[in-house]
């Protein structure tokens, strides 16, 4: 699990962000975060719940 953890904390920007990765093949009904490359807002809120999850055990 710590080797998760450490992907987690690598992928994590300096701003405190994490970036959303490519998109997935098939069809999209709806956009629902950030373009490929930019901030994403929902994968800050998992990292950031992650790792306060991890870092308070």
């Amino acid at each position: 699990m710590g080797d998760a953890i450490d992907m987690i904390r690598a992928a994590r920007q300096p701003d405190g962000t994490w970036l959303q990765a490519g998109r997935q093949p098939g069809r999209v009904w709806f956009e629902i975060d950030a373009p490929a490359g930019e901030p994403s807002k929902w994968l800050t809120l998992s990292g950031i719940r992650v790792l306060a999850w991890w870092d308070s055990a």
